[in-house]
C-alpha cells in the first residue's frame, strides 16, 4: 500500500484521460468530490478479488437512455462489479443493444491503468442509492468500463487474478 496525494493522483488521471471526453470530465469532478469527502488521505494498492467483485458501481444507462430490449447496465440502486458482469455474461445481445458502451469497453482493453474508488458514495446523483448496499466498502469513481472488461476477458477467475491484480487509487482508506 502506497499513500500518495491527490495532487499526484489528478496528474496521472489527466495524463490518461482525455478530459475533452464528457464521461472523463465527469469522472475528475467525481475524484474532486472524493477529495472534498473523505480527506487527503489517498492510498494505490492492488485489490483483493473480493474486493473488486463487491466494487459497487453507480448507476450507468449511458446518458440515461435505456437499452431498448430492456437490459439494463447498472440499475438506479447500483450493483456490484460481480453481478454486473455476471449480468453481461447472461446478456448476449448487450453488445448489440448498448452499442456506446460496449465500444467503451473495448476501447478498456487497451489499457491496464488504476481504477479510481472511495470508501463510500461520493456526492453525486448516480450514486444516490449506493449507501444501501452497507456490506460494500468501496464505491466505484472511475473505471467502471475497465473493471466490466476484465471481467468479460475472465481476468476475476482465481488462477487468472493472482499474476495481474487491479490495483486502485482509493479515496478515504
Amino acid at each position: 500500500m502506497e499513500k500518495t496525494s491527490f495532487e499526484q493522483i489528478k496528474e496521472e488521471f489527466l495524463a490518461l484521460h482525455d478530459i475533452g471526453y464528457a464521461p472523463n470530465g465527469g469522472a475528475l469532478i467525481g475524484l474532486e468530490k472524493a477529495e472534498d469527502m473523505f480527506g487527503e488521505v489517498w492510498v494505490k494498492r492492488e485489490l483483493s478479488l473480493e474486493e473488486v467483485l463487491s466494487i459497487v458501481l453507480p448507476y450507468h444507462a449511458h446518458w440515461g437512455n435505456p437499452d431498448p430490449e430492456g437490459i439494463l447496465l447498472v440499475p438506479p440502486a447500483g450493483a456490484t462489479v460481480g453481478e454486473t458482469v455476471e449480468k453481461l455474461f447472461e446478456s448476449p445481445v448487450f453488445a448489440q443493444s448498448n452499442p456506446t458502451c460496449w465500444q467503451s469497453m473495448n476501447l478498456s482493453a487497451k489499457t491496464n491503468s488504476p481504477v479510481y474508488l472511495s470508501i463510500g458514495p461520493i456526492d453525486n446523483e448516480d450514486y444516490g442509492m449506493q449507501d444501501a448496499r452497507p456490506e460494500s466498502t468501496l464505491f466505484h469513481i472511475d473505471g467502471l468500463h475497465r473493471l466490466l472488461f476484465w471481467g468479460l476477458q475472465c481476468k476475476y477467475e482465481p488462477k487468472n487474478y493472482a499474476d495481474n491484480p487491479v490495483v486502485a487509487y482509493i479515496a478515504g482508506e
